[in-house]
């Protein structure tokens, strides 16, 4: 790299001004800038713009498939032959809960495990269930 610095030549001060004396300029320097290109790791993975493109697309493809299959496995509801055929159905009254279903239905289990059964027959997402709402009561 090279720099040219240029300076006016002198010119005299019209007559009533004074020219303040000058001072040194600051000079331009050479400055090493990095590495030379031949300097620099030849060996590794360079990824392009182009290269980086490609893999977000395909990385937000897998992102929403993954999602669109989870989404379509929760719509679907309890999976079919999960539920045995003439498995007993109750529906919830007012005022009922899952551990008052579980104990009379399932009597010759322990509350949590009756409870724990009912919630994953019906793939419940939790133990609150609502009035009106049918639950299948699994063959203890």
């Amino acid at each position: 790299m090279s720099a040219v610095a240029w300076s006016p030549s002198e010119v005299p001060a019209p007559p009533g001004y004074a020219v303040p004396p000058r001072t040194e300029q600051p000079r331009l320097v050479l400055v090493p800038t990095g590495q030379p290109a031949s300097a620099r790791g030849a060996g590794g993975l360079r990824v392009t713009r182009a290269g980086r493109l490609v893999l977000t697309v395909l990385v937000l493809l897998l992102l929403a498939a993954a999602v669109a299959a989870g989404v379509a496995r929760a719509s679907s509801g309890p999976a079919a032959g999960a539920v045995p055929v003439g498995a007993p159905r109750v529906t919830v009254q007012a005022g009922q809960t899952l551990s008052e279903i579980a104990a009379r239905h399932l009597s010759g289990m322990s509350l949590d495990e009756a409870v724990t059964a009912i919630v994953l027959a019906n793939e419940l997402p939790s133990t609150q269930v609502a009035a009106g709402q049918r639950l299948v009561i699994p063959r203890s």
